[in-house]
């Protein structure tokens, strides 16, 4: 599955979902080869957004064990497809390939930071020839 999460309790109730779904699909039965919930995410959601949202997740599920892996989209996509990881949370570059099921659950727009003094006051007046 390919995702990327709204980091609110929706969140929080979507891998209690997955942790709990996990634990029944091995009939309850925990034991020291399981891997727990293996997520993938980019960079920023593992320091930004994870810890938050993984402390709640534990308090439900103390004695589970979440492995975490680092990279982008093509990376993740190929950990899912070769079973490493149960879950990823990443940014949609591109239409993810036959197998995996994408779920959008929040759009992020596009804005532009610049200086006061930078010329251009908006995304609108922004062209190719003014970068």
């Amino acid at each position: 599955m390919l995702a990327v999460i709204e980091f609110g309790e929706g969140g929080a109730d979507f891998v209690n979902v997955l942790a709990r779904e996990r634990r029944e699909s091995r009939n309850g039965a925990a034991n020291a080869a399981d891997p727990g919930l293996r997520i993938g995410a980019s960079e920023i959601v593992l320091r930004g957004h994870l810890p938050e949202l993984l402390a709640r997740v534990q308090a439900h599920h103390p004695g589970l064990r979440v492995p975490l892996r680092s990279g982008f989209q093509a990376q993740m996509e190929a950990a899912l497809q070769n079973q490493e990881i149960d879950l990823a949370i990443t940014w949609l570059e591109s239409r993810p390939p036959p197998g995996i099921q994408c779920l959008r659950l929040v759009r992020i727009p596009l804005v532009l930071l610049a200086p006061k003094s930078f010329k251009i006051k908006s995304a609108a007046a922004l062209r190719a020839e003014d970068v």
